[in-house]
């Protein structure tokens, strides 16, 4: 009896112990899927917070990138306890590369992350279409005493009429006064203070009155009855050639040109059934007249496209600036004018309520959010025509045609009172104005034809 009370007692102990086994290893599996659970209720949060900080980052660098694109460069920082870093790889001349990557250590041995990408483009360059001016770094130095770097000549019996820049080029079309002078200089200005002249190409025309850049495509228009609108490819600024133009009906000359989204908007001079005309240009090589418009104005001095409107320069003393509706390009339409009392021959944007207007007499400060009543903000004499405007930071550069001050320097700090800064007596009126990283680009009408400028 006393050897079984033992055997029994040993089996008993045995089934505790085996109970409180499996009790420990219900209660450890049950403490670890609370852990567990816990660990990734963390991880999530770590993963919200870090996609947050990564798209932050993002924004971040895009609203830099609208601000000044060129000082838009890699940087890293901690907050929270993550690792944020932008990383910027330039791609191309107008485009980068962004990297928005966040990191942490979710254990000591283990790093996690979240990483954005996307690509950024210099929308003063590109992004609006190919409008001219306000590229790379913000007007720097002293503006009031501007100085001239250098200037260039091209030759007799040629005259600048337009300019543009782009990387290390400047592309300066010209007026001759023989139809075998050159219609097109292109300079290389990578060291601005002496330009090399790269190429001087003749199309066989008397000269191109304007021209607009998207790519390594170069737009422009002549007095050539039978190719008022070409397309020129500068992939090669060595050799530029012209792969297509387009004989508009009638005989009136083209007067301004813009590119935007495959499509480039001509105007012409007096007399033709349509003054505004669109022209299809997806395929290079072979453009196509899309659509038109008559009435808007006579003479268009100037277009620059934004968002979906199309703000042209005219010489109708009742609408010297009109504004047409291209959002369906088949079918614009005029929805709203200025009235400034005389013509217009330029007009730059950076915003709907900000339009920059050249008049025969004054430069003006615009807002036309509202198309249909559109206001005169500010304006200043300039004593002749505005023949070409570009603003940087809150300056306007502009090419005129007065006789003493061809080159002014306007700061409309306070929109509603703008001032002249400095002013530049050329030989001849100025023409074309462009502005990339604190240098003025301009074309004269003399031969003396490239000045480029900069602060002191």
């Amino acid at each position: 009896m006393k050897a079984e009370s033992i055997k029994e007692k040993g089996q008993s102990i045995l089934e505790v112990l085996i109970a409180l086994g499996v009790l420990a290893m219900s209660l450890s599996a049950a403490i670890y899927l609370f852990f567990s659970g816990q660990s990734l209720l963390i991880d999530s949060r770590l993963n919200q917070k870090a996609l947050y900080l990564a798209r932050q980052n993002m924004e971040e660098a895009r609203f830099g990138a609208i601000s000044n694109f060129n000082n838009l460069q890699s940087s890293s920082g901690t907050e929270s306890g993550f690792l944020k870093e932008l990383i910027v790889e330039q791609t191309a001349g107008d485009t980068k590369k962004i990297i928005s990557r966040v990191s942490w250590n979710s254990t000591p041995l283990r790093t996690s992350k979240k990483e954005l990408v996307t690509y950024l483009t210099d929308w003063r360059r590109v992004g609006v279409g190919g409008a001219a001016g306000g590229g790379g770094s913000a007007p720097t130095g002293d503006w009031i005493n501007p100085e001239t770097l250098t200037s260039t000549d091209i030759g007799p019996g040629n005259e600048g009429t337009d300019i543009e820049v782009k990387s290390s080029y400047a592309y300066l079309t010209s007026m001759a006064s023989d139809v075998n002078k050159p219609d097109l200089f292109i300079f290389n200005v990578s060291d601005p203070s002496s330009p090399i002249l790269t190429s001087q190409t003749n199309f066989g025309i008397k000269g191109l009155n304007s021209l607009n850049i998207f790519g390594n495509y170069l737009y422009a228009v002549s007095d050539d009855d039978s190719q008022e609108f070409l397309i020129i490819d500068i992939s090669n600024p060595v050799s530029p050639t012209k792969i297509s133009s387009v004989n508009l009906s009638g005989s009136s000359n083209g007067m301004a040109v813009f590119y935007k989204n495959n499509f480039a908007y001509v105007g012409r001079a007096n007399g033709a059934a349509q003054e505004f005309v669109i022209i299809d240009v997806s395929n290079r090589s072979s453009p196509q007249y899309y659509s038109g418009l008559s009435g808007v104005g006579g003479e268009i001095n100037d277009i620059f496209v934004f968002n979906n409107r199309a703000y042209l320069g005219t010489e109708d003393d009742n609408n010297g600036l009109t504004i047409i509706n291209v959002g369906d390009p088949a079918n614009p339409s005029k929805i709203g004018s200025l009235n400034v009392g005389e013509h217009v021959y330029s007009a730059y944007l950076t915003a709907e309520s900000s339009v920059f207007v050249g008049g025969k007499t004054k430069f003006y400060i615009a807002d036309a959010s509202n198309p249909v009543s559109v206001n005169v903000i500010g304006s200043i004499a300039t004593g002749g025509k505005v023949h070409d405007v570009v603003t940087a930071g809150t300056l306007a550069f502009l090419a005129t045609g007065n006789s003493t001050k061809e080159f002014q320097v306007i700061n409309f700090a306070t929109l509603s009172n703008p001032i002249l800064n400095s002013s530049f007596n050329f030989p001849q009126q100025a023409t074309g104005v462009d502005y990339l990283n604190n240098l003025i680009y301009m074309s004269v009408r003399s031969n003396d034809a490239l000045r480029i400028i900069t602060s002191q």
